[in-house]
């Protein structure tokens, strides 16, 4: 809970500093704290105490993290945080700093502390849902190409799409699912209505997974030459834009099916 109530006071300091006109500096906002403290106020925060418990836990038990190599070659654990917001309301839920629930008190708060980069999941909010609110559609087309825009202030004047394979015209449908290597394969695959598959190596061996309640692998399929012959993206709308639903049928000559053993004390 730290992590949660520590961020709170922050942010109080943050509005009553802008609110009173004071400087940003360790004594002012030290007054502040010893003003919440003493001075009889009552906070309400929006935490899930639930929800925050099971996050904290979660990053603290969480066996798949990649190793680091140290210095003396030791494998070290990454570091990690978590922010939950309830998207409703724009509510904050539950703060997690970092792996371990906090031993002192004002410690490193990586949940909003640390400069790290959102990557691809700022994508919803900063272009998928603006375009929606444009008017444009998951059919709508826009152009991949390494061109410079207008206020990005690099050296190459466009961010870096984490490869060098750019695509020229596409539609918003394909730049939301992303993977291309196994998009390709669906439509190179897939029969169309008059002419059937056209690519290479159209049959693959596909295993499915599916997640239990604690996003570890359950049931898994095993699809021998799996084939595509169907491939839909549902058409987002204003009640669910946050959700992209596909449907993939497949062909296959053969399937196998198994469940990951629990481990002990698991559901």
């Amino acid at each position: 809970m730290l992590y949660f109530v520590e961020y709170a006071i922050r942010d109080i300091e943050d509005y009553l500093l802008e609110e009173r006109g004071l400087l940003d500096t360790s004594a002012n906002r030290s007054a502040i704290e010893s003003e919440l403290s003493r001075g009889g106020y009552s906070i309400y925060l929006t935490v899930d105490t639930e929800m925050q418990h099971i996050v904290q836990n979660t990053l603290a038990t969480w066996e798949d993290y990649p190793g680091v190599s140290g210095a003396a070659g030791e494998d070290k654990i990454p570091q990690s945080a978590a922010v939950v917001i309830d998207q409703k309301t724009g509510e904050l839920r539950a703060i997690v700093g970092g792996r371990e629930a906090p031993e002192v008190r004002k410690g490193w708060n990586r949940a909003y502390q640390s400069a790290t980069e959102v990557g691809s999941s700022i994508k919803p909010l900063s272009v998928y849902g603006p375009a929606l609110d444009l008017g444009l559609s998951p059919a709508s087309a826009v152009v991949n190409i390494p061109d410079p825009i207008v206020g990005w202030d690099t050296e190459t004047g466009y961010p870096a799409i984490g490869s060098e394979k750019y695509e020229g015209i596409i539609t918003l449908r394909r730049g939301v699912v992303g993977d291309y290597d196994f998009l390709d394969w669906i439509f190179a695959a897939s029969a169309r209505e008059y002419t059937g598959p056209s690519g290479k190596d159209l049959r693959r061996t596909l295993e499915i997974i599916t997640l239990n309640d604690l996003g570890k692998p359950g049931v898994i399929w095993t699809l021998k030459d799996a084939l595509p012959i169907g491939y839909e993206v549902a058409e987002l709308d204003g009640s669910r834009s946050e959700v992209l639903t596909e449907s993939l049928t497949l062909a296959y000559t053969g399937i196998r099916r198994r469940a990951e053993k629990r481990t002990q004390g698991g559901p």
